[in-house]
């Protein structure tokens, strides 16, 4: 490594880190850190087989390279240059607001694509920036003497999927049919706030119609922070806001019980959290031409959880969809509707939206805004959700399966008529109410009544031990590529919680052809062609490009 270890006479060591706790940032060494790192690793300056305090981690994100600009000229050196009245004479200087396109500064190479020629100047030595590295005969230090710039692949694979820089490369047709609605907290754990305006210089930097609004009383028609609410008789209130709106919420001044209230956060402080959630989709729900806001006072919606075969991927695939007020009214029997995704965010999943879904209703129903289906796609590829005590099968062939439910009870003559969603059926010498996708009914297993037992024989076998397709992907226990061959794994899914709503380019085990994401969303959406009265596909564009 170029930056500690030049010669490679220091010895180099994976190490273990501890978990953060109060105050945030602040390193406590009486903790003990004890877990592993994984993917870097430690210049050892004490060689005593530890990483102490200050001993450096290795970041080799690419070949040396002089972040200069496509003139290949530092700003300093560039005519004309006076570092008050003319710091930028070559005007390529990157400015996270003014100058989203610059390519001075702005922490990648640019080569030949950007620069439309050579590129910035670099250094041809691998990414250990170590010229004349001793090879293997496969060679190890990458790219060292190929000709060419080489990135770290897992930082190529971050760029390639960095929403501005694909933005940019977009054909000018494409963007003309998007427009933006970007926010995040000045204090986001991510850091969204502070994407979200780098994103908003980037189409700024296209030609785009950015607004850039610092916390809600800069954006909302009463100036305050108060909760807004969609009005009927005063729609799409920010449809003069831009093409690209782009908001910062947050009080940079606010006191720490504000703070410690989520002000500026992740999901931002209760107020926070419902202008959120309202102002981007009075936004959306005003782009479409010829909607019908027709206010449906006892227009109904419902929720369906449904999972389909994906054609595509030759999986299982689940969503959710809520229908706007009205949808089963006779009078709006040839009535089609645009549909409206809503992804869900880390710890949820798509059947925690529909209460979301009510609250959107509500703007519908009053003919605030006009009405859509509304669609909650499963972010993972298999949440391992089924365990044998709520799969519907008799999977130990007692006549008795699954924890005990309400609706669950025995029916027939005399009987009361079985709840919605379930179905009078045989079960053993009688017939008891099961939900009718079911595939065995009868009594619930005394085994999972406890609640807490994985298995009907009250067993505890793993998910990848117990028969069960947990993660409806239509692969069971070692047929799964989320058990990687380990009957000792408890989760089949193959992307979940950190790695969701993604196409993945290898599989746990590492082997290349992971789950293809994008394939599954693209069949999601025909299912919900199929099932729902959805618009006919309508290539819109901005009217004002």
């Amino acid at each position: 490594d170029d930056e500690y270890n030049p010669d490679g006479a220091l010895p180099v060591i994976a190490y273990c880190e501890g978990e953060d706790g109060e105050p945030l940032g602040v390193l406590d060494p009486a903790v003990p850190r004890l877990k592993p790192t994984e993917i870097m690793l430690a210049v050892d300056l004490k060689g005593n087989g530890r990483r102490d305090a200050m001993e450096p981690v290795i970041r080799n994100l690419g070949e040396p390279y002089a972040d200069v600009g496509c003139d290949g000229i530092p700003s300093p050196e560039e005519p004309g240059y006076d570092p008050v009245t003319n710091p930028d004479p070559a005007g390529d200087d990157y400015h996270w607001y003014r100058n989203g396109a610059g390519t001075e500064g702005n922490g990648m190479r640019d080569g030949e694509g950007p620069c439309g020629g050579g590129g910035e100047p670099f250094d041809d030595v691998g990414i250990d920036g170590v010229p004349d590295t001793p090879q293997s005969p496969a060679g190890y230090d990458l790219g060292e003497g190929n000709g060419r710039f080489d990135p770290n692949p897992n930082l190529d694979t971050f760029w390639d999927r960095t929403p501005g820089l694909a933005w940019a490369a977009l054909p000018p047709e494409a963007r003309d049919r998007v427009d933006l609605w970007l926010d995040g907290g000045i204090r986001d754990i991510f850091n969204f706030g502070l994407a979200s305006v780098h994103m908003g210089a980037r189409l700024q930097a296209t030609g785009l119609n950015v607004r850039l609004y610092r916390d809600f009383p800069a954006l909302l028609p009463s100036g305050s922070a108060l909760a807004f609410l969609p009005n009927p008789n005063a729609r799409d209130p920010f449809g003069q806001a831009g093409e690209a709106v782009v908001l910062a919420y947050g009080d940079p001044n606010a006191s720490p019980e504000t703070i410690a209230g989520g002000d500026g956060a992740h999901v931002g402080s209760a107020d926070q959290t419902l202008n959120r959630f309202m102002t981007m989709f009075d936004w959306v729900h005003n782009r479409w031409p010829d909607g019908d806001y027709t206010p449906s006072p006892g227009g109904r919606t419902r929720s369906e959880d449904i999972v389909f075969d994906s054609p595509r991927t030759g999986r299982k695939a689940h969503y959710v969809v809520t229908l706007p007020p009205g949808y089963d009214e006779a009078e709006n029997a040839e009535r089609r509707y645009p549909v409206t995704l809503l992804l869900h965010g880390y710890g949820q999943r798509p059947d925690d939206l529909p209460v979301a879904g009510a609250l959107l209703a509500g703007a519908m129903t009053r003919g605030a805004w006009q009405k859509a289906i509304l669609v909650y796609p499963d972010g993972s590829c298999g949440r391992s959700a089924l365990r044998q005590c709520n799969d519907g099968v008799d999977n130990d062939g007692d006549g008795a399966l699954d924890a005990a439910a309400e609706a669950r009870r025995p029916c027939g003559d005399g009987l009361d008529a079985c709840a919605e969603g379930y179905a009078c059926r045989p079960a053993g010498d009688g017939a008891w109410c099961c939900p009718a996708e079911w595939a065995d009914c009868g009594p619930p297993d005394p085994e999972c009544r406890r609640g807490d037992t994985p298995a009907e024989d009250g067993s505890r076998p793993t998910r990848c031990a117990d028969g069960v397709d947990n993660d409806l992907d239509g692969a069971v226990d070692l047929e799964d590529g989320g058990c990687m061959g380990d009957p000792t794994l408890d989760d089949e899914a193959e992307c979940k919680r950190g790695s969701f709503y993604t196409t993945h380019v290898a599989a746990r085990s590492g082997e290349p052809g992971g789950p293809d994401y994008e394939a599954m969303l693209l069949d999601m959406l025909d299912d919900v062609d199929r099932r729902f009265r959805t618009k006919a596909p309508e290539v819109l564009t901005h009217p004002a490009r």
